[in-house]
């Protein structure tokens, strides 16, 4: 008799794991991205709490940058780009994102010169994306796009650097690990980047790869699968099956 509840504890607890991955999957097909907001990433995302235990608290409300984070921000960034440090250059744009990130905030006339060195910033960035020397891993792309998605910054540049990313993940999609991309096609999509180069090749590594993505993975790739509008059968077998 207690074997055979804890047996079946266990296999109910999988089941239940696994269905739930698929159900989250099917209703962000359903849904067709209308008003979702993908678990852990999109929307407001991290806590506050665990937003300040990851990342540090730099002490401005949400859309006020004073003059000592202002530096505290974008300062060590300029370190991480010169020593080709993407990961932290990531958590620097997450810091960043989580401060800047308001409504309206980047329209903010006083703002001027300091978004003119984010500018900067990331115009660099592009162009350490075409070094001929560098080498970024999968992780380290998804990261950036992740990032840049969690930013929200309207500008050229990012464009530019979101389809530099395309043109390297399109040929190493194989590598890709089912949360690298999630984080990718949710970078792309919250910023309305469509790139039918990379998502064709990332749809075809997903269902090969369906196994390995949980519910977070599952939610948030059929939400920005169906906001780019890009669905084949497939895919949507993949994810729904």
């Amino acid at each position: 008799g207690r074997d055979g509840g804890r047996d079946g504890g266990r296999d109910g607890g999988r089941d239940t794991g696994r269905d739930g991955g698929r159900d989250g999957g099917r209703d962000g097909i359903r849904d067709g991205g209308r008003d979702m907001v993908p678990s852990g990433y999109g929307g407001g995302g991290m806590s506050q709490g665990g937003f300040v235990r990851e990342y540090g608290n730099h002490g401005d409300a949400p859309g006020h940058v004073s003059e000592n984070s202002r530096g505290d921000l974008l300062a060590p960034m300029m370190e991480y780009l010169e020593a080709r440090d993407i990961a932290g250059l990531t958590k620097g744009l997450l810091r960043l994102a989580k401060v800047l990130n308001p409504q309206g905030v980047f329209n903010n006339p006083q703002l001027g010169e300091y978004l003119g060195k984010l500018r900067d910033l990331l115009a660099r960035l592009y162009g350490l994306l075409h070094s001929s020397d560098l080498i970024p891993s999968p992780k380290d792309l998804s990261d950036i796009a992740f990032a840049l998605g969690k930013l929200q910054y309207d500008d050229n540049i990012v464009v530019d650097i979101l389809q530099r990313i395309a043109e390297i993940s399109k040929y190493r999609a194989e590598n890709f690990s089912p949360h690298d991309m999630a984080g990718i096609v949710w970078g792309f999509a919250s910023l309305g980047v469509r790139n039918e180069a990379l998502m064709s090749v990332i749809a075809a590594e997903v269902v090969n790869k369906i196994e390995g993505f949980d519910q977070r993975h599952l939610s948030n790739t059929a939400w920005a699968f169906s906001k780019c509008g890009l669905w084949n059968e497939q895919l949507v077998s993949a994810i729904a099956g």
